[in-house]
C-alpha cells in the first residue's frame, strides 16, 4: 500500500515466512493472500470511496467495470466509515432536499435566493452538527434516522416570507437530537 503514498520512502527489510515483502521480486498478490489487515476503524485510502471499495477486485485481475460496479454495490454503505456514510447521508440531502423541485407545489415553484441560501446552510449545520456528534460517540445508524433530517427534507416549502423562525427551530432541533445521540451512545 505504500506505492499509494507520493513521496513514500523505504528502507531496510520487512520479512514474512523468509519473504522481504519490499523486494521488487516479491510476488505482492501472493502475499496479500497470505497476510491480512484489520483496522480498529475503517482505513480509506485517499481516493473516492467507489475506488476503496474497487481496491481490492482490481489487485485481484477484476478490471471490468460492469464487474466492479456489482460489487460496489454489493458491498454498499455498511463497508465505508461512519464519517463517509454521513458526507453520502448529506449528499442524498442535497440532492433530494435542496435540488429536486416539485412544480406542483407553490412555494417550491420559485424560491428566493436568500432562502436558497438559508437551505444550503440548514443542510451544512446538521452535517457539521452531526460530525462533532460522530466524534463524540454518536451512531451514525442513529443520525442517519433522526427526526429532524424529515424536516429538513421539508424546510423548502415553508412559505418563502416566514422561513427564518421556522429554519430557526429546526437548528434547536438539530441540536437537541444530535445530543440526544451523543447521550445514548455514552450509555452503552
Amino acid at each position: 500500500m505504500n506505492d499509494l503514498v507520493e513521496g513514500c520512502r523505504i528502507e531496510g527489510e520487512f520479512r514474512i515466512g523468509g519473504v522481504d515483502i519490499f523486494d521488487k521480486e516479491t510476488d505482492i498478490n501472493v502475499l496479500r493472500k497470505n497476510v491480512g489487515m484489520v483496522f480498529q476503524k475503517p482505513n480509506p485510502f485517499p481516493m473516492s470511496i467507489y475506488d476503496n471499495i474497487a481496491f481490492a477486485p482490481r489487485t485481484f485481475g477484476i478490471t471490468k467495470k460492469s464487474e466492479l460496479d456489482e460489487i460496489v454495490k454489493l458491498v454498499g454503505m455498511d463497508a465505508l466509515s461512519a464519517n463517509d456514510r454521513l458526507t453520502l447521508e448529506v449528499a442524498r440531502s442535497i440532492r433530494e432536499d435542496f435540488l429536486q423541485q416539485n412544480a406542483f407545489e407553490d412555494v417550491d415553484s420559485y424560491t428566493p435566493l436568500k432562502k436558497q441560501d438559508d437551505m444550503m446552510k440548514l443542510i451544512l449545520y446538521f452535517y457539521e452538527k452531526a460530525s462533532e456528534a460522530l466524534t463524540k460517540g454518536a451512531d451514525i445508524e442513529d443520525i442517519s434516522s433522526l427526526a429532524v433530517r424529515e424536516q429538513i427534507g421539508r424546510a423548502k416549502s415553508v412559505d418563502n416570507e416566514n422561513y427564518t423562525a421556522h429554519f430557526d427551530s429546526i437548528r434547536k432541533e438539530i441540536d437537541k437530537q444530535l445530543e440526544e445521540a451523543v447521550t445514548k451512545a455514552s450509555q452503552i
